[in-house]
């Protein structure tokens, strides 16, 4: 496989197939926290029992990537690049564990429409992501990709300021409010993290080509 016009990439140092791993996972995760979203309360613990497993299996792969590259001499990519990348996908990954964690702990008695509007935009993300990252040698396929990620991001800013406008109007007690501000700051956060994925997509290929 050539990379940039560089060559072919030994075995060992497939990075592209460890984070294309990664995009998959992550978008494992992104699929079942819409999916939580969109279920009975009460479900809500099996759903985040098994996004944390997803994560657990994401770290795994970063400890790997990292392993590789403190004894690789030379990588298609430069390593900080290949590090900042590996890193960004991890704490998206992170951040939906945390979000179907928090939503455990609070013991929400139920979703609101703009949980699950951030929801599927995460998702949405996600697959751009996985189409995405692991294309990072074929330049020409990423503008579409990466169009599309600005507009969720902008889909995503728009939910969360009307879930903020919604919530202080005045019709919640102050403990929901205190609660969904810290989930909705953290659904946008995880919508920007994943904005952040692209954008270093995007520098490694002005980088290298």
């Amino acid at each position: 496989m050539r990379l940039f016009g560089i060559g072919i990439m030994p075995a060992e140092e497939d990075y592209l197939s460890s984070l294309g791993q990664m995009t998959t996972l992550l978008g494992e995760s992104a699929h079942a926290l819409a999916e939580m979203f969109g279920d009975e309360c009460g479900e809500g613990e099996r759903y985040a029992a098994h996004i944390k497993t997803i994560e657990h299996a994401c770290d795994e792969i970063t400890h790997n990537i990292s392993t590789r590259l403190s004894r690789s001499f030379i990588t298609a990519i430069d390593r900080e690049d290949i590090h900042a990348l590996t890193t960004a996908l991890d704490d998206v990954v992170d951040f939906i564990e945390g979000l179907a964690s928090a939503v455990v702990m609070y013991g929400l008695l139920e979703y609101t429409p703009f949980m699950k509007l951030f929801a599927g935009v995460i998702q949405q993300m996600a697959q751009e992501l996985d189409l995405l990252v692991p294309s990072l040698d074929r330049p020409k396929d990423l503008r579409t990709r990466l169009l599309k990620l600005h507009e969720f991001e902008r889909e995503g800013d728009e939910i969360y300021r009307e879930a903020m406008g919604d919530l202080f109007r005045g019709r919640f007690e102050v403990h929901h409010v205190i609660v969904m501000k810290d989930l909705y700051e953290n659904l946008e956060a995880t919508v920007d993290r994943c904005q952040h994925v692209g954008d270093l997509v995007e520098r490694i290929v002005i980088k290298n080509t």
